[in-house]
């Protein structure tokens, strides 16, 4: 799973504009789920670990563009993680 967040945080650092950022990030979560990681909580799990990731990559010196990208990205898989949690409920 290391190696499918670093390809994915590369292509968000990468991304041309926002909507292509939430592309990246929703195919993401598709292919994860492709890959027969479906345990209990791996969605979840995945999201948590992109967003910490993401966000060790922006204390990064990244461009401004990259530095857009990761930020737009962090607030997409904030906002899915809550959407997950509350679907629990």
């Amino acid at each position: 799973m290391v190696d499918f967040s670093f390809k994915i945080i590369n292509q968000i650092k990468m991304a041309s504009d926002d909507s292509h950022v939430k592309v990246i990030v929703e195919n993401s979560i598709r292919n994860l789920r492709m890959k027969n990681i479906n345990r209990f909580g791996a969605k979840r799990r995945y999201m948590m670990n992109m967003i910490m990731a993401l966000r060790y990559t922006k204390a990064e010196g990244l461009t401004t563009k990259a530095a857009i990208n990761v930020e737009r990205a962090i607030e997409l898989f904030e906002s899915l993680h809550k959407q997950e949690f509350s679907n629990l409920f």
